[in-house]
């Protein structure tokens, strides 16, 4: 009997501690969510071509005179931006005419040298048959003659001498004369070749063409102010943009301490301010290595990055869009992008 009351305390002690056991709380487990990397871009294109005036001569200051329309699509040769180009077209003229005029004067000369050559050939021809007349009468050795009559005749083979001699000096001093006139005509009107020429291509080159298709985008001044037909503006300056859209990427910006999340290929979430119910997906392609400053006025130090997008729309998207990025964030095994020990300067 004691024996099987030992028994059923024993059981009641285990029942006992069974129930404290149950009635202690359960270790909570706490989930951690990674967040994902947000940052902010624009649309820029990777092809792209600045349209600005061109270099020429003596001229700074170009007044815009035609002008493709912003946000238009052109095609490769159509015309973004025109000069006026009255000034060289009328210094071309004056240059053509000049031209005319110096072709008209070397075919002059040529035929008036031409014409004085046969003229100096023939006095050539005269003063050598005299040279060779007077000299057979000064070899004449006929005693019969007298003296006068032969010192006559060695006077006159001396004069056809030097006459003979003087034809054939003016003949070879003619055609040095005749080759460098020659010389200096041609080399005038290859000046002014050159210069026609010139003019020509500045006056082809006052129209600036695309030089593949895209979308034209005005660009602004140094005081924020766009271009239009009649406006005067310094040589160098940008008046429109040509973006090649099918290479429009994501141009991002990344906070410093949120680079070392991530890593190239990333998945990307695209929002677009312009198109706030589309959703477009990228990859993290590029990750820049220097650190700079957001801007002058906003010192937040940034990280340049790139993301191209899984499927471009071309009839939707445009240069200069607002992008707001949301990367995916790395899995546990990934390795994260690192910076390098030195950083670079600000950026404006």
């Amino acid at each position: 009997m004691s024996g099987f009351r030992l028994s059923q305390g024993i059981i009641v002690v285990l029942v006992a501690g069974l129930l404290n056991a149950c009635e202690q709380p359960q270790a909570q487990v706490k989930v951690v969510q990674i967040s994902s990397v947000k940052a902010t871009g624009e649309l820029v294109a990777a092809t792209s071509f600045k349209a600005s005036p061109p270099s020429v001569s003596q001229l700074w200051q170009y007044n815009i005179k035609e002008l493709a329309p912003e946000s238009s699509l052109l095609k490769a040769g159509e015309v973004v931006v025109g000069f006026d180009s009255q000034t060289i077209a009328e210094q071309l003229e004056t240059k053509t005419v000049e031209l005319q005029s110096a072709r008209q004067e070397l075919a002059n000369r040529l035929q008036q040298d031409e014409q004085r050559f046969e003229e100096l050939k023939l006095e050539l021809a005269e003063r050598k048959m005299e040279f060779e007349r007077d000299q057979r009468k000064a070899d004449i050795t006929d005693h019969s003659r007298s003296a006068n009559d032969r010192r006559k005749a060695r006077i006159d083979f001396t004069i056809a001498s030097n006459q003979y001699d003087l034809a054939k000096s003016r003949l070879e001093f003619h055609q040095q004369q005749r080759k460098a006139q020659a010389e200096m005509l041609q080399s005038k009107i290859s000046r002014l070749s050159s210069e026609v020429e010139q003019f020509s291509d500045e006056i082809n080159r006052m129209r600036v063409t695309a030089p593949f298709a895209g979308m034209v985008i005005y660009v602004a001044d140094y005081q924020g102010e766009k271009s239009s037909v009649g406006d005067t503006v310094q040589f160098g300056q940008p008046i429109a943009e040509i973006s090649q859209l099918d290479t429009l990427y994501v141009k991002a910006e990344i906070d410093e301490i949120d680079v070392k999340r991530l890593q190239l290929g990333q998945k990307v979430q695209i929002q677009l301010d312009a198109l706030p119910e589309r959703s477009f997906s990228g990859t993290l392609t590029s990750l820049g290595v220097a650190v700079r400053d957001k801007s002058v006025e906003n010192l937040s130090r940034v990280v340049d990055a790139q993301v191209k997008f899984d499927a471009l729309d071309t009839g939707l998207l445009r240069p200069g869009m607002s992008a707001r990025l949301s990367i995916q964030p790395l899995a546990a095994s990934s390795k994260p992008a690192t910076l390098p020990a030195k950083t670079g300067d600000a950026a404006p």
